[in-house]
């Protein structure tokens, strides 16, 4: 049995990309069947390797994810490790930490993402899904909740995107709805 459950997995691409690939051109939360108007370099390449997979077979699985966040906090990518470094500079400068109140999308737990693809695959699943946590966010809202949780004393301050001079250009809105995820288990 185990031997078929892997022959049937290797056989299967799972890509995951980013709800990024919706792009930035409406307000509320995009489904699966939403056009895919990428903004930049990132989630053209994204949607580039979504349609590699799809070409190669109808019966791969591509899940699109929301803000991501989990993992080991000495892990130098990891967003929360970040964030709380960026306030203990804050706090030994006497700084506020700021953050961008525009930009809003799905803060998704990476063991979440784990659990939900494993059923995915279980279940034999193909097609494109959005694996997102319920609710969404600002960046501001998400890293306010980050300093709260780590009782770091510094105060998360709004602001506009555009002090951060980012050299890509990010969608506003990554907000995403597990659609077909919910289909599926009304069906």
């Amino acid at each position: 049995i185990i031997a078929s459950a892997c022959k049937a997995v290797n056989l299967k691409m799972i890509f995951i990309s980013s709800t990024g690939v919706y792009g930035d051109y409406q307000d509320v939360p995009y489904r699966e069947d939403s056009i895919t108007i990428p903004i930049n370099h990132h989630h053209k390449s994204k949607l580039e390797a979504e349609k590699i997979v799809q070409a190669y077979s109808s019966d791969n699985l591509i899940v699109r994810v929301g803000w991501l966040f989990g993992g080991e906090l000495d892990n130098p990518r990891n967003f929360v490790s970040q964030r709380l470094k960026e306030a203990k500079e804050c706090y030994i400068k006497e700084k506020n930490l700021y953050s961008n109140d525009e930009q809003i999308g799905c803060p998704t737990y990476t063991e979440d993402i784990s659990k939900k693809l494993l059923e995915l695959i279980e279940s034999g699943q193909s097609g494109i899904y959005n694996l997102v946590n319920e609710g969404q966010g600002s960046r501001y809202e998400y890293v306010r909740e980050i300093i709260k949780l780590s009782n770091y004393p510094v105060f998360v301050e709004p602001c506009s995107a555009a002090i951060f001079n980012r050299k890509a250009k990010v969608p506003k809105n990554e907000t995403a709805l597990n659609w077909r995820l919910n289909e599926m288990r009304f069906s």
